[in-house]
């Protein structure tokens, strides 16, 4: 009789460990915004300052009657630097106007001295997208004629692809479905922050006393028939 004793007691123990423990609410604890915000940011780049606020420099180098390389291409806030390297006087001016390394040098390069020398630098940003045609005075002329050179900015991508304006007019759809989810915790009930929801399964519980039953039974049909 005492085995049965202490088989019911431990059926019954058994059966009460479940209950205890659905009924323990589960918490779940949120990262603070700061910390995700942490892990999202990017790294910085070397130097602590990205390319797009510093720019790159390109070089072109002005040898004997020839811009080399005679065409560049650059990203928006990049800086051209040209170099002279031989003694014929130079410039370097825009087809449009927009940039002149010597105003004063005349087209027959007479005085030098008002012209671009030889150990000369000269340097003009872009700032903008855009295609920029340039020559000498004194050797070449607009339109890509005689000495000349091209700088091409290329723009970055906007991200606004094909077929943006559709997806964007999907907020409709979307506020209904967010509607729909309201109606939905509406009915099944509201819980309380930091604990998990009910699932509606089978109690674990339950499924324990139909065992101890069948347990129960069996073992006293065995003792019944000793």
């Amino acid at each position: 009789m005492s085995h049965v004793v202490a088989l019911l007691g431990a059926i019954a123990l058994l059966v009460a460990a479940p209950r205890a423990a659905a009924q323990t609410p589960v918490e779940i604890v949120a990262p603070e915004a700061e910390e995700v915000q942490e892990l999202l940011a990017p790294p910085e780049p070397e130097g602590g300052e990205a390319r797009s606020a510093v720019g790159a420099t390109v070089e072109v180098v002005l040898d004997g009657l020839a811009f080399t390389p005679k065409t560049v291409e650059i990203a928006p806030g990049d800086t051209v630097r040209w170099v002279q390297q031989e003694d014929p006087p130079h410039t370097v001016t825009a087809d449009d106007g927009s940039f002149d390394s010597h105003t004063s040098c005349p087209q027959s390069g007479t005085p030098a001295a008002l012209c671009m020398g030889n150990g000369d630098t000269f340097e003009w940003t872009f700032p903008d997208a855009g295609t920029f045609a340039y020559y000498c005075k004194v050797h070449g002329g607009p339109g890509g004629s005689g000495m000349s050179g091209v700088v091409s900015v290329l723009a970055g991508s906007t991200g606004g692809g094909p077929g943006s304006g559709d997806s964007g007019g999907s907020g409709d759809s979307g506020g209904s479905t967010g509607g729909g989810d309201d109606t939905a915790s509406a009915e099944t009930g509201a819980t309380e922050p930091g604990t998990l929801p009910a699932t509606g399964g089978v109690p674990f519980g339950s499924l324990a006393a139909a065992l101890a039953l069948i347990v129960t039974g069996r073992l006293l049909v065995r003792l019944g028939r000793v």
